[in-house]
């Protein structure tokens, strides 16, 4: 069977890492992958896996019509079986492809894009803005044929914004290969220390996500003081980058922990932080999945992240991580503080994770999964126009 991945660009992200992940180990299935807007980042890990690559570099960032035109250029030429289209303007890409030609198209809901928490953060402007890409949405979700979602959390509140029937759409958990979390050598940790400038016995907690408000990071900042008070020589390191990299800089000075907190932009090495770390924070408002938690995970590390409902999913209070009620940095220093103090809790936590995330998460069984569902999702659609 042949699958066109359509996606916006191949920058590094999470639904773009799941699609080279996908890729390079399918076992019945050639994916092929085109990203419509620039931006090629993964492009070569994608060809060095020997999985062609179409890439637009289309210019405007709404410009459907003239991504429709370029994709059914590719698809006469490859003649794909099914198409998967992930993110918004893609998905609006594939919908109008759906439209004009007789091929199945499998569309994703991969984030929670019109959670109640998002429209309260929102200024009006941006709001208006937002009710006008969920009309756009709603209209356009009728053409797809089936749709493919992260979460049962995500499936269940883009059906309610949408419109969308809930038997359309099938959950896929996204996947990790577990031989990526495997433990660092000493000289390695001793090496990332001295790069960190952090000393031996210094506890180390970690976050890996976008610098953008919804991650969290504000919180997250806010709760530190409170965790110096008792382990005065702690280091947050904070993975990633984004738009509010300025409003984070200028909330650390304030506080007056420069010392304690290093923004440390993007990362190729997240698995040899994370072997570095003696707990993982993830205080988002709201996810599709949580790629970054699912690595933490693989990696038996001691979990602190908010209590909503799509973290819920893949890890159990007091199980296999501690919760904290959303925006709420007392909760969330009090978890923190926990995992410090109580070594051997933290650590039954990290295992009970780890065997988690190797039960819900190992890339094969994802595999399995998503190749039976394009074989079910292209058996239907020969039933049905046949």
């Amino acid at each position: 069977m042949k699958v066109l991945f359509l996606i916006d660009t191949l920058e590094i992200g999470g639904a773009e890492q799941s699609i080279l992940e996908l890729c390079k180990k399918f076992r019945k299935t050639q994916g092929i992958v085109c990203h419509i807007y620039r931006g090629d980042r993964l492009k070569p890990a994608l060809e060095e896996a020997g999985i062609p690559v179409f890439s637009l570099n289309i210019t405007g960032k709404y410009s459907f019509l003239k991504g429709r035109a370029a994709v059914e250029k590719i698809i006469r030429e490859e003649l794909p079986d099914l198409i998967h289209s992930t993110l918004f303007r893609s998905g609006i890409v594939a919908r109008l492809i759906s439209r004009s030609r007789k091929i199945p198209v499998v569309d994703s809901f991969v984030n929670d894009s019109y959670a109640p928490v998002r429209w309260k953060s929102m200024p009006p402007l941006t709001r208006m803005k937002l009710h006008a890409f969920q009309l756009m949405d709603r209209l356009t979700a009728r053409w797809v044929f089936r749709f493919s979602a992260i979460t049962e959390a995500v499936k269940k509140s883009n059906c309610r914004a949408l419109g969308v029937p809930e038997e359309k759409v099938h959950v896929i958990h996204r996947g990790r290969e577990l031989t990526q979390f495997q433990s660092c050598t000493a000289s390695q940790l001793d090496q990332l220390r001295s790069e960190l400038k952090i000393g031996t016995g210094v506890p180390v907690l970690l976050n890996v996500a976008r610098l953008i408000r919804r991650k969290g990071h504000l919180e997250l900042i806010q709760a530190m003081p409170g965790v110096l008070e008792s382990f005065p020589s702690a280091r947050l390191l904070i993975a990633g980058e984004g738009q509010d990299r300025p409003v984070l800089q200028e909330l650390i000075k304030k506080t007056g922990i420069s010392e304690n907190i290093q923004l440390l932009g993007n990362r190729s090495d997240v698995q040899s932080l994370l072997q570095l770390a003696d707990v993982f924070v993830f205080p988002s408002h709201y996810e599709g999945h949580g790629g970054a938690l699912v690595e933490a995970m693989f990696a038996a590390k001691p979990i602190v992240a908010t209590d909503i409902e799509v973290i819920r999913e893949s890890i159990e209070h007091q199980v296999s991580a501690l919760l904290f009620p959303l925006c709420d940095v007392r909760g969330m220093q009090q978890a923190i503080l926990r995992m410090l103090n109580d070594r051997d809790e933290a650590s039954r936590m990290g295992k009970n994770a780890r065997d988690a995330a190797i039960t819900k998460f190992s890339i094969d069984q994802v595999v399995r999964k998503t190749e039976d569902f394009y074989e079910d999702t292209v058996a239907r659609w020969n039933r049905q126009s046949g």
